[in-house]
């Protein structure tokens, strides 16, 4: 399928050809523009500079996008346990090229810390969102924690406890730190987490937690007591793919989609699929401009904030022929929250269908420096 875009916009843009479930041929416009995060909640928000502007990324992402958590900026004792732990290179990024979501994705990297970076064994984090009214709806609050490890109790074989090794400056709050990893089978098998099998704490058995890390990040609501303990992983950043609950939404890879679907996605596949934040951060209903977020405990002030900003973006396609399609504004679905950068980045998407017998020309994108259209409900 052709067809070319004129960006008129100061952010990253581009599009793909998509179809829909009922053969409907068309094309995906994908933008991404870059703020940077403030520390006052009435200031509005700034566009970060041509350089900062986070650039899209595409499906399979380059190796750059990934990195091993070994190669993180650790404690002595973070980077101590992450020795002893399976070497596993992880997502920095999503794609930015699938079809509009229908949530809107709020998608937090960060690491947690105290105010004026004191040390500490465990701090409080927490994601608000401020409405237009100035009520603060809490997303998620997590506890992040120093290096912990179970250790027996004197006089044999009783259940360990858990101890912290030394306080530190900083957390991570990604996937790999929450409750998870493979458990050890009386036999020597390993069983996997399913909901975070890239994550650490997970025991089958009394005797190989003593002496085992706890993870760093959990929830504030169910902090583990007992190595035997399974809580719900609780952490920032994308949830991959192959993580429950997200898997379960790929739909059925059987026959039926070898003979219809290949190489696509099977017909029964959820388009929640393509969300990729915590549930507890996936958005039913988008933002509307002048709303906030709130991150507590994640920079160098108590609290950085991010206003969602009046602009609206407008793909005006037209055929090779000359013929003009109807205008469609941009919605956006997904918010990246870089904290050790201090960014916020917000991306917009819009599926333009193609008449058929026709094929598409140019699109046009602008953008206005307005609020953007009151968003349709989200499944």
């Amino acid at each position: 399928m052709s067809g070319f875009l004129i960006n008129h916009t100061p952010f990253h843009a581009d599009l793909f050809p998509h179809s829909l479930a009922n053969g409907q041929r068309g094309v995906v416009v994908v933008v991404k523009g870059t703020w940077m995060l403030g520390t006052s909640r009435n200031a509005s928000a700034a566009l970060a500079p041509y350089d900062r502007q986070v650039p899209l990324y595409r499906d399979p992402p380059l190796e750059s996008l990934h990195q091993l958590i070994q190669d993180m900026a650790l404690s002595a004792a973070q980077a101590e346990i992450i020795r002893a732990l399976p070497v596993e290179p992880w997502a920095k990024h999503e794609t930015d090229f699938c079809p509009p979501k229908p949530r809107f994705d709020v998608i937090v990297n960060g690491w947690a810390n105290e105010p004026n970076l004191r040390e500490f064994v465990q701090t409080a984090v927490a994601v608000d969102h401020v409405d237009r009214q100035q009520h603060v709806h809490r997303l998620t609050e997590l506890q992040g924690h120093a290096p912990r490890r179970w250790v027996k109790r004197l006089g044999g074989f009783a259940d360990p406890l858990a101890e912290y090794i030394e306080p530190v400056l900083r957390v991570p709050l990604f996937r790999p730190f929450a409750f998870g990893g493979q458990g050890l089978e009386t036999d020597g098998s390993t069983v996997s987490f399913e909901q975070n099998p890239s994550g650490m704490g997970y025991h089958l058995q009394r005797e190989t937690a003593a002496g085992a890390p706890l993870p760093w990040t959990e929830s504030a609501c169910e902090p583990i007591h007992h190595w035997s303990d399974t809580p719900a992983p609780v952490a920032l950043g994308a949830m991959p793919i192959h993580h429950l609950p997200r898997r379960s939404l790929q739909g059925s890879y059987d026959i039926r989609w070898e003979q219809h679907g290949l190489p696509g996605r099977p017909l029964d596949s959820d388009p929640r699929l393509h969300n990729a934040a915590p549930e507890a951060l996936q958005l039913k209903v988008a933002p509307l401009a002048g709303e906030a977020l709130v991150l507590h405990n994640m920079g160098d002030q108590a609290q950085l904030y991010f206003s969602w900003p009046a602009i609206a973006l407008c793909a005006c396609p037209e055929t090779v022929g000359g013929t003009r399609l109807p205008t469609q504004e941009l919605n956006w679905d997904t918010v990246v929250i870089d904290t050790g950068q201090r960014t916020a980045t917000l991306v917009w998407r819009a599926y333009l269908p193609v008449p058929q017998l026709e094929k598409l020309g140019g699109i046009n994108l602008q953008a206005h420096a307005r609020a953007p259209r009151l968003p349709p409900h989200l499944a």
